[in-house]
């Protein structure tokens, strides 16, 4: 985990690498954003089953 120092923003990189950001400042985002079917396809392999 980093703290950006520019934006004051916390980045942290899961061992799967995923990227997540962390602002100190409240955003509105819309809900659109957070829809996993909009953003991820799964992979090739995928059986329906967590990859872990």
């Amino acid at each position: 985990m980093k703290r950006d120092r520019a934006t004051g923003n916390t980045v942290w990189t899961s061992p799967l690498g995923i990227t997540y950001y962390r602002s100190p400042i409240p955003v509105h985002i819309s809900p659109k954003m957070f829809d996993p079917t909009k953003h991820r396809k799964p992979p090739p392999d995928y059986d329906g089953d967590p990859p872990f």
